[in-house]
């Protein structure tokens, strides 16, 4: 499906056919993730995360070497559709996407024509959604940085590493940068370590929650089209 007339159609064909779809967003089952959203009152209290103004998210694979993409990649439609229902996916579970547009979009293709390369700016009027994709940085890093008004620090939800992270305020350039940077965040006294899980890897939590997840919504015939929808609305703005 690349294209929301088409995820319509999939959906009209499933409701005729008394079919239950429910899409898998294993990127929104990130342990650092729920971890941030069962302790956003105790943040808000403790740091003054209250008013969230910018969300960054920075997602990478290593997928091309000496500029060559990998043969078998080529499927997966170029960066910003492999990473950026990901991103969000994991951003719809923050904030809510409805009123969202977007404002922004550059990419980078390479000379087969497939994108290799993406930024994105969405905004509501109040909060604003910058989505980082690329294969080009012999990466494969996950990360989300989450902005606060009146605040002078940020929170990182660093996914590769299942991590909770606050540290200082960074500019837009700093971020973007540091997604980039081969360097792992270091812990120090500027960067406050808030959460780790170290017990199971990265995809095999995010999986079990999927998984965890479409039991309980076949056992009830729940159907997750409306984040569905709003998240491939937004992602089909930009093809």
């Amino acid at each position: 499906v690349l294209s929301i007339d088409r995820l319509y159609q999939l959906y009209e064909c499933a409701r005729c056919n008394d079919v239950l779809i429910h899409v898998a967003y294993h990127a929104s089952f990130a342990t650092d993730l729920q971890w941030y959203l069962d302790n956003r009152t105790m943040l808000s209290e403790k740091y003054g995360f209250k008013r969230l103004s910018r969300i960054f998210c920075g997602f990478y694979d290593p997928y091309m070497i000496d500029d060559k993409m990998l043969s078998q990649k080529a499927k997966l439609e170029g960066s910003y559709i492999d990473s950026g229902v990901n991103e969000l996916s994991v951003c719809d579970r923050i904030v809510d996407l409805d009123g969202f547009l977007c404002i922004k979009h550059n990419q980078k293709k390479d000379k087969n024509g497939i994108l290799i390369e993406s930024n994105s700016l969405f905004s509501n009027g109040k909060t604003s959604l910058i989505l980082d994709t690329g294969w080009v940085y012999n990466l494969n890093r996950k990360r989300t940085v989450l902005q606060f008004e009146d605040c002078e620090k940020q929170l990182v939800l660093d996914h590769s590493n299942q991590r909770v992270i606050i540290q200082p305020l960074m500019t837009y350039n700093s971020i973007i940068s540091s997604f980039h940077n081969q360097e792992e965040i270091e812990i120090n006294r500027d960067n406050e370590l808030l959460f780790e899980d170290i017990s199971e890897q990265r995809l095999n939590r995010q999986y079990m929650g999927v998984f965890s997840n479409y039991e309980q919504a076949y056992a009830k015939r729940l159907t997750n089209e409306r984040s569905t929808v709003k998240i491939h609305k937004l992602l089909f703005e930009n093809i």
